[in-house]
Formats: structure tokens, sequence, C-alpha cells
């Protein structure tokens, strides 16, 4: 294992100014809706609770995690909350959110469904006619 010094010599000869994460092979990407630059690792999604309080909170730089809170806010301010907004040159980068703990659940196994062939053959219409009325919506 290289030392830490090492480790960061070599960014700073290697990294042609992109992030960290990059220069080890993670993906980084421009978030459009964003205006920022960030890589995989960095778009990171963190819930924080303790015995002590009936809050959890919930920090990301994941847009899609973003979306989901904002609407899950906007559909239910009496449970959720924004505490906070982190910014980059005026656009959201990151959010804080609290959340009553309750509401957390961790699954102990994958959920399979076993399905006729009629029953597949039924989601897959469903799903090629909602992406059909998808792309006409968005045409024009």
């Amino acid at each position: 294992m290289p030392e830490i010094s090492e480790v960061i010599q070599y960014l700073l000869a290697n990294n042609r100014g992109l992030a960290p994460a990059a220069t080890f092979g993670q993906t980084e990407r421009k978030i459009e809706n964003m205006g920022y630059s960030q890589g995989a690792y960095e778009r990171e999604v963190i819930i924080r609770f303790s015995d002590a309080d009936s809050e959890a909170s919930l920090y990301t730089a994941n847009p899609v995690w973003i979306r989901k809170f904002d609407k899950l806010v906007a559909e239910n301010p009496e449970d959720f909350r924004e505490v906070k907004k982190e910014t980059y040159q005026g656009k959201v980068i990151a959010k804080d959110y609290t959340f009553p703990k309750r509401f957390l659940t961790v699954r102990s196994k994958d959920i399979k469904q076993n399905l006729t062939d009629e029953q597949r053959k039924a989601m897959s219409d469903r799903m090629k006619a909602m992406r059909a009325k998808h792309k006409t919506d968005f045409k024009g």
C-alpha cells in the first residue's frame, strides 16, 4: 500500500484538473441541471440518526436523491424538511433534509416476483405504452 504522500504526489502530477476520484478510474460527469462537475464518489447520500433523536437527517449531492427528496418535501411538508442547501456559482450542488426516523427500513432480502407469461406480457405492454407516451409528450 503506498504512503499517503505518494498518493498526493501522484494526484498532483497526473490529475490534470480532474477530481481525485477520476484519477483512479471513477467517472466524472457534468451535471447539466446543476452546472457543477462531480465525480461518482462525490455524488454521495449519507443518512444519519441516533437513539436520542426521533428524526433522521439525509445529506446528498446526488441529483436523483435531491429530486426525490424535494418531491417528498413538497408532498409532505409536515414530515420532510429541507434544512440546508449548498450552492456553487448559484447552482444547487447538495442538500440536507430531515424526516422521521420511523420512515427508515432495511430489507432483509430481495423480493422476487413469480410472474406468469401473461402477467409478464401485460407489464411489458404497459411499459411500452408508457415509453411511447413519454416520447410524444416531450417532442414538442
